[in-house]
This record gives structure tokens, sequence and C-alpha cells, in this order.
């Protein structure tokens, strides 16, 4: 009996021990933005390499700056169209110290897409 009472104890806390470290990313906040991706790539340098490549320029609606995103998650973007899209955002609290954004955005819906 007494071995039983032992094994059950080394499971429960094999068992709290697992699900208390499964958590590996703090995402942070998730929230739905509206956003304007301008008609024309920018070229962007990313930390550690430094060397150019091409990226999107977005402005949220409640912002007056414009952010250089690589990608939007299940966007196809076309240079020479300005769009307005529906986004998934998500911030990552705890970003590694080599990535170049805290932000991420996945495709919701495109609301507009206006040649220019």
């Amino acid at each position: 009996m007494k071995k039983i009472i032992y094994l059950l104890s080394i499971f429960s806390l094999v068992a709290l021990l697992t699900i208390s470290c499964s958590r590996d990313e703090d995402t942070g906040n998730i929230s739905t933005v509206t956003a304007t991706v301008h008609d024309k790539y920018v070229d962007y340098a990313i930390p550690p390499d430094f060397e150019p490549i091409k990226a999107m320029k977005i402005k949220e609606s409640n912002s007056q700056e414009w952010t250089k995103v690589v990608s939007i998650e299940g966007f196809d973007y076309e240079e020479n169209f300005e769009y307005q899209l529906k986004l998934r955002k998500t911030y990552t609290a705890n970003p590694p110290l080599d990535s170049y954004s805290h932000n991420s955005y996945q495709l919701l819906e495109i609301l507009a897409k206006t040649p220019k």
C-alpha cells in the first residue's frame, strides 16, 4: 500500500511540474486592427546581418506612424496596390533579443485593394 501511495505522489508531482512548466512563451496581447498597406516595398535591414530585405509599410488606423513589416500571415502582397486590411495583431511580451519586431500579423480580411 505504501508503494502505491508513493508512486501516486511521484506521479502527481511530475504532472504538476509538467503543467506549470509547459508555458514556453508569453504571447501578451492579441487584438484586431485595421491597417493600410503602402503600395511600394521598402528596404529594411534586420540585425545581425543588416542586409536589406524587402518589407511592407503598414499604418494601423489608430496611428500616424508607418511600420515596416516583413510578412503578414495569409496575405499575398502585390506592389502598386494599396490595401485596407483587417488583421489579428499579436504582441509578444518577451521577444528574443535578436527579434526584429515585437508584433506579428495575421490576415483576417481584405477590406479594399486600390491600384496606385
